[in-house]
C-alpha cells in the first residue's frame, strides 16, 4: 500500500517535481545566424554554413561553419571566435563545444585574451562554469 500512495505523490503533483528540476535544465545551444542551414538526419546534426553566430547562455561563439548535434554539441571550423562577456576573447581553428558540461575544446593556433593577458597555444580547454583555460601543449 505505501508504494501506491508514492506512486499518487509523484503523478498527482507533477509541478513540483518540474519545478525542483527547473534550476538544472539544460539549455541548448541557439543558432542566431548561419547563410545556410542544412539538417542531415543521419548525423542527427544541423550543417551550419558561411557566418556562423551561435549563443550558449552568455557564450558567443562565430565561424566559417559548424555541425550542431541533437545532443547539444556544437563542432565548429574556421576563423572561430569565442567571447564571454567584455573580458574573454578565444580565438582558433576548430572547436568541439559541449552546451551540457559547458566545456569549449579549441585546437590550432589558439589565442586567448583576457583583460591584459595573452596566451598563445595549440590546445585549450576552456570551462565556461568556472572561467579557467587550461593548456597542456606549451604556451
Amino acid at each position: 500500500m505505501p508504494v501506491l500512495v508514492c506512486v499518487f505523490i509523484l503523478i498527482g503533483n507533477p509541478v513540483s517535481l518540474k519545478g525542483q528540476s527547473n534550476d538544472k535544465t539544460v539549455k541548448y545551444i541557439e543558432v542566431k545566424g548561419a547563410k545556410k542551414l542544412i539538417y542531415d538526419k543521419k548525423a542527427a546534426a544541423q550543417r551550419l554554413l558561411g557566418g556562423v553566430n551561435c549563443v550558449h547562455e552568455n557564450v558567443v561563439m562565430n565561424c566559417d561553419s559548424a555541425w550542431l548535434f541533437d545532443n547539444n554539441i556544437l563542432e565548429a571550423y574556421g576563423h572561430i571566435t569565442i567571447q564571454q562577456g567584455d573580458s574573454l576573447f578565444i580565438r582558433g581553428d576548430k572547436l568541439k563545444y559541449d552546451g551540457n558540461t559547458k566545456i569549449a575544446l579549441m585546437e590550432g593556433n589558439v589565442t586567448c585574451i583576457e583583460k591584459d593577458m595573452t596566451l598563445t597555444t595549440n590546445n585549450l580547454s576552456y570551462d565556461v562554469n568556472t572561467s579557467t583555460a587550461s593548456y597542456f601543449s606549451g604556451g
